[in-house]
């Protein structure tokens, strides 16, 4: 599903939400997911998507409930 949507070797913040909302997960177990898959080198780069979270999904206009 990231190789569909993906375009960057890092996912970006559209296609982290995108896949939250494809597979109905919270953010945190996202990106925990997308750093066991190998797609984050470790936690610190993971920290930049956590902050403004709910911001980001309505500005691309994604439930926010999840």
């Amino acid at each position: 599903m990231l190789a569909k949507h993906a375009t960057d070797a890092e996912p970006s913040w559209p296609t982290i939400l995108r896949l939250e909302q494809c597979f109905r997960v919270s953010h945190e177990a996202m990106l925990w997911r997308l750093l066991d898959l190998g797609y984050f080198r470790d936690r610190k780069q993971t920290e930049e998507y956590r902050p403004g979270v709910i911001r980001q999904a309505r500005m691309l206009r994604y439930d926010t409930r999840i």
